[in-house]
C-alpha cells in the first residue's frame, strides 16, 4: 500500500464488488422492464433515451410545491413515522410554514389527484419521481420518503391512452390491468405480468397515472371507476393521479384527495433559467433582465409554469423583449417549437422544416394552415359525442393519420417526405410530443390556439361561433383563441364587439344556455381589454355597459354552473364590478340592483347568540359554551370579505409605509421589510375576489387605515369605529343569533352555497358568487373562500369577552373556513387559531364597524 493513501474500508470494497456482480448478472425480465418505463419517463419528461438524460434530470429539475401551506413540523413528523393523513397539518406558527411538496402530499395521502393548469409540470413531475423511484436517485427531491420502499416499481399509465383503448375495447376484459397487459406484450414483456402484479400486491410497486383531463367526457367515468377498482384490488398501493385544475373529475374528493400544483416562486424560475435549454443560445443565456420583466402581472401569471417560462426565455432570447398581447407572445411561442423542429436531425442527416417545405415548393404558412386545420379537426372528435368522437381523436392522434394529413400537404403526395416532417416537429422540444402510439401537441394551448386561429379565418365568424357555443362549453378555449388572434394579432377588435353583441343581446336572458352566453361575452370583452372598448366608440361602450350589467345578475343571481359563474365573476373584476363604487376604498355601491345605503355595511341587532356547542354536542374546540351570550349593543358587519381592490387602496395610499395605522407589534413585524400581501402579484388580477396572504397586523392595519378614511381622517375618535369582528360578532351574524348550523340555515352543503373544496375551484372565488349560501340578512361568504381574521385571541370554550384584549403575539381565532375546506367540516361554528404572523392563501378579514370598547 502507497505511502500517505488511505485504505478503502471493507464495506465499500464489498459494495463495490457487489455492483459488480449485479451487472455481470443475466437480466431478468423485470430489468426489462425498469428499463421500459425509464425510456417512459425521459419520453414524458421531453427528453431522449439515452442514460446520461436520466442525471441530466435529475440535476436540473426543480421541486414542485402545492398550494397547501403546511407545518414543517408535523409533515417531518407524520412523514419519520410513516404515518398517513394531512388534513392536521394546517400551521399556527409563521416560522413553522411552508409549502407541501407533491411528493410529501403524495406520501402523506398515499392516493391523491394533483391538479394543475396546461404546462404547469404534472407529467414532468410524475416523469422525475418516476425515475427516482428506478435509480433511487432523489436530487432535488430531498430525500427518499420512508413511506416508500427501497425498489418501488413504477407504473407509469397514459389515461388518455387508455380511454382511446376503452374506445376499441369492451366487455368485463377492459380495466386497467388488462390495458396494461397489451402494452407489456407490445413490448415482448409479457412474462413480467405475474411478478408485476405480485408487486401491486405487496405495495411494493405505485401507480403513477397522467391525464385524466385527456379523456372525453363519455369515458371519464369509466376511466375513474377502473382507477377506484385498481385501488381496491391492491389496497397498500400508493396513485398519483393528475388532471388539469379546470377540469372536472369523476375520481371522488374523499378518495383521491385534491392537491393544486404551485406556480413557480422566483426563486425557482431562477433555479429552472440556471441551465439553458440547448446549445444554440449560447451567450445570450442566461437572461437575466428576463427576471425583472417576469415581475409584471401579465407575465407573472404564466411565468409560474416551467414549459412556457422555458420557451419565453427562449424567445426573449432571440427577440430581446416579449410581445404585450398572450396571443402574441402565444404565435412566438409556437414559432419557437416549430424553430426547435427545423433543427432536428431525420435519419442522421440535417433536415430542417424550412428545407423539407421548400424542397416541396411551398413555405411556413402552408404547413402552419394545416396544422391549424388538424388542431381543429382533433377538437372537433374531442367534443363529438360518446364512441365515435373519442375514436376520431384516437384516429387523428396516431401517427398514420398525421402522416396522411402532411402527405396531402406535397404536390406529389410524398409519403416518405411526410415522415421526415413529422420527424422534425416531433423533436423534443419541438411542437409535437410522442407518448406510446399517439402524438400530441407540445402544450394543450397550441391546440387550442391553432384551432382557434382556423376558426377565426372563418369568413362567417360570428355566426360560426353563435351555433358552437351552445354546442359545448369545450368550445370555449378555441372562441377565445380565435377573438384574441383576431383582435390583438389582426387587429379587428370591431368583430369581438360584434360577436359579444350577439351573445348578450338587449332581450334579458332566461335559459341557461343565455345565461352561458353571457358569460363568455364577458371573457370576449376581457380579451379586448377595458382601455380599448372605451376609446372603440359608442357601440363598443354600451355593449360593455350591458355585458357587465348581466354579468353582475348572472353572479348575484347564482346562474350558470359553479365553474362557470367563477370564470364570469373574475371576468366582471376585470372589466370593473359595478358592485363596488369607483373609489380608493373602493365600498359596495349596489347589492342585487339596488342602492346600498349602508356601503356594504349590515346592521346586526343588539340581542343574545349562540356560540359553539354544549359540552358533548360537537367536537374539538366548538364545544363547551353551554349558555347563549348578550351583546347587548347593534354593530355593523361587512357584506362581503375585504377585496384586493379594496385592499389596494389602502396600498395606494401608502399603508406600508404610515406608522400609525400599525399597532406596536405590527411596525415590529412590518420593520422586516413587507410591503405587499403574500402572493400579490397573482391576486392583482382578480380585484374582486377576497383579498389573503395577509397577517393579523396587516388585517388590523387596514381597519385603521379604513376607520380615519370613513371618519373626520382620525383614527379612534368617536364610540363606533371600523375595526375586527371579535369572534361572538362574527357567529352572531353567522348564526342569525339561534343555533344554526350554516348562515342559511341546517341544511347541508350543496355546490350552490359555497366555496369549499368539493367544489373544485381550487382558489378564492369572486365575493357573492354563492347568493344561496348567504345569511337572511344578506352577509355573503360567511362560509368558505377564505378564512376571516377577528379580533380575538383564541382559547377554548366557554367565551370570554378578555379574549378581545390580547396581546399582539397572542395566537387569534379565525373562522369560516376556505375554499380548500371540507364540506364535513366547515360550520357556522368552525374555528381555528393561527399565529399573528401567518400569511396564508386562504385566509382575509372582515370588517365591523362596532364600539371602540366594551365588546363582546
Amino acid at each position: 500500500m502507497a505511502i500517505g493513501k488511505r485504505p478503502v474500508p471493507m464495506i465499500a470494497r464489498l459494495r463495490q464488488r457487489l455492483e459488480e456482480l449485479l451487472r455481470q448478472r443475466p437480466r431478468e425480465p423485470l430489468d426489462h422492464y425498469r428499463q421500459w418505463m425509464r425510456s417512459r419517463a425521459l419520453g414524458w419528461a421531453g427528453l431522449g433515451s439515452d442514460p446520461a438524460d436520466g442525471a441530466l434530470l435529475a440535476q436540473r429539475f426543480v421541486e414542485t410545491d402545492t398550494t397547501t401551506e403546511v407545518s414543517a413540523r408535523a409533515v417531518e413528523e407524520l412523514l419519520s413515522t410513516g404515518r398517513t393523513g394531512g388534513r392536521g397539518l394546517r400551521p399556527q406558527n409563521p416560522t413553522d410554514l411552508r409549502p407541501l411538496t407533491v411528493l410529501e402530499a403524495w406520501m402523506l395521502q398515499r392516493r391523491m389527484l394533483l391538479m394543475g393548469a396546461a404546462g404547469s409540470g404534472k407529467s414532468f413531475t410524475l416523469a422525475r419521481l418516476a425515475l427516482a423511484l428506478l435509480d433511487d436517485r432523489w436530487q432535488g427531491l430531498g430525500r427518499r420518503p420512508e413511506a416508500m420502499p427501497l425498489g418501488s416499481l413504477p407504473v407509469l399509465l397514459d389515461l388518455g391512452g387508455y380511454a382511446a383503448w376503452l374506445a376499441r375495447s369492451s366487455g368485463p376484459g377492459s380495466g386497467l390491468l388488462a390495458f396494461l397487459r397489451q402494452e407489456l406484450a407490445a413490448q415482448q414483456l409479457t412474462d413480467v405480468d405475474t411478478a408485476l402484479q405480485a408487486a401491486l400486491q405487496k405495495g411494493e410497486a405505485v401507480v403513477l397515472a397522467d391525464g385524466i383531463d385527456e379523456v372525453a367526457e363519455a369515458y371519464r367515468d369509466p376511466v375513474a371507476m377502473a382507477l377506484l377498482a385498481l385501488e381496491q384490488r391492491f389496497p397498500g398501493v400508493a396513485i398519483l393521479v393528475s388532471c388539469r385544475s379546470d377540469e372536472p373529475c369523476a375520481l371522488p374528493a374523499e378518495r383521491f384527495p385534491r392537491y393544486l400544483l404551485a406556480p413557480l416562486t422566483p426563486v425557482q424560475q431562477r433555479a429552472l433559467l440556471r441551465w439553458p435549454p440547448d446549445e444554440a443560445l449560447g451567450d445570450t443565456w442566461p437572461p437575466e433582465p428576463l427576471l425583472a420583466l417576469l415581475e409584471k402581472p401579465w407575465l407573472a401569471l404564466l411565468a409560474g409554469n416551467p414549459l412556457l417560462l422555458a420557451t419565453m426565455a427562449r424567445v426573449y432570447c432571440h427577440d430581446r423583449g416579449l410581445p404585450v398581447e398572450q396571443a402574441m407572445l402565444l404565435e412566438r411561442l409556437v414559432d419557437i417549437w416549430l424553430w426547435r423542429g427545423r433543427r432536428a436531425e431525420v435519419g442522421g442527416a440535417q433536415a430542417p422544416i424550412l428545407e423539407l417545405l421548400a424542397g416541396a415548393g411551398l413555405g411556413m404558412a402552408d404547413l402552419r394552415r394545416q396544422l391549424r386545420r388538424l388542431a381543429f379537426e382533433m377538437v372537433t372528435a374531442q367534443l363529438e359525442s360518446p364512441a365515435e368522437g373519442q375514436a376520431t381523436l384516437a384516429a387523428l392522434s396516431e401517427p398514420p393519420q398525421v402522416v396522411a394529413r402532411l402527405t396531402a400537404l406535397h404536390p406529389d403526395a410524398d409519403v416518405r417526405w411526410a415522415e421526415q416532417l413529422l420527424a422534425a416537429l416531433r423533436r423534443p422540444g419541438g411542437l409535437w410530443q410522442h407518448r406510446q402510439s399517439r402524438i400530441g401537441w407540445v402544450h394543450p394551448l397550441v391546440q387550442e390556439y391553432l384551432a382557434g386561429n382556423y376558426l377565426a379565418l372563418d369568413a362567417q365568424l360570428v355566426a360560426t361561433v353563435s351555433r358552437l357555443v351552445r354546442r359545448d362549453t369545450g368550445w370555449w378555449p378555441v372562441i377565445r383563441w380565435a377573438l384574441a388572434y383576431r383582435t390583438h394579432v389582426l387587429g379587428e377588435q370591431q368583430l369581438a364587439v360584434a360577436l359579444a353583441a350577439r351573445l348578450c343581446p338587449l332581450e334579458y336572458p332566461e335559459e341557461p344556455a343565455d345565461w352561458q352566453q353571457v358569460a363568455l361575452a364577458g371573457e370576449i370583452l376581457r380579451i379586448v381589454g377595458t382601455p380599448r372598448l372605451l376609446q372603440a366608440g359608442a357601440l363598443a361602450r354600451d355593449v360593455l355597459e350591458r355585458v357587465r350589467e348581466r354579468l353582475v345578475l348572472l353572479v348575484e343571481e347564482g346562474r350558470c354552473s359553479v365553474i362557470a359563474r367563477a370564470v364570469a365573476g373574475d371576468c366582471l373584476g376585470e372589466l370593473r364590478d359595478e358592485r363596488f363604487a369607483d373609489t380608493p376604498e373602493a365600498l359596495p355601491a349596489y347589492f342585487r340592483q339596488t342602492l346600498d345605503t349602508g356601503q356594504g355595511f349590515v346592521r346586526i341587532g343588539a340581542g343574545y347568540c349562540h356560540l359553539g356547542w354544549p359540552a358533548g354536542a360537537g367536537s374539538g374546540s366548538e364545544y363547551g359554551n353551554d349558555e347563549p351570550l348578550e351583546i347587548p349593543y347593534d354593530y355593523w358587519i361587512g357584506r362581503y370579505p375585504v377585496t384586493v381592490a379594496q385592499y389596494a387602496g389602502f396600498m395606494a395610499m401608502g399603508g406600508y409605509r404610515e406608522p400609525r395605522w400599525w399597532s406596536a407589534g405590527g411596525r415590529t413585524w412590518l420593520a422586516q421589510g413587507f410591503e405587499t400581501p403574500a402572493h400579490w402579484e397573482q391576486q392583482r388580477r382578480f380585484p374582486n375576489r377576497p383579498v389573503t396572504g395577509v397577517c393579523w397586523f396587516e388585517a388590523d392595519a387596514y381597519c385603521r387605515w379604513l376607520d380615519a378614511r370613513l371618519g373626520d381622517g382620525e383614527q379612534g375618535t368617536g364610540a363606533y369605529g371600523l375595526r375586527l369582528a371579535t369572534e361572538a360578532e362574527w357567529e352572531k351574524a353567522a348564526r342569525h343569533g339561534d343555533t344554526r348550523r350554516f348562515p342559511w340555515g341546517d341544511e347541508d352543503w350543496s355546490p350552490g352555497r359555497a366555496n369549499l373544496a368539493e367544489s373544485e375551484l381550487g382558489h378564492p372565488s369572486a365575493v357573492g358568487l354563492f347568493p344561496g349560501g348567504g345569511s337572511p340578512l344578506g352577509v355573503q361568504d360567511l362560509i368558505g373562500n377564505v378564512w376571516e381574521w377577528t379580533r380575538s385571541g383564541f382559547q377554548s370554550y366557554p367565551y370570554d369577552p378578555y379574549c378581545n384584549q390580547a396581546r399582539d403575539q397572542v395566537p387569534r381565532t379565525v373562522r369560516g373556513g376556505s375554499w380548500d375546506s371540507r364540506a364535513g367540516t366547515a360550520q357556522a361554528t368552525t374555528r381555528s387559531a393561527l399565529f399573528p404572523e401567518a400569511r396564508l392563501n386562504d385566509v382575509g378579514l372582515r370588517v365591523v364597524v362596532g364600539p371602540r370598547q366594551q365588546y363582546f
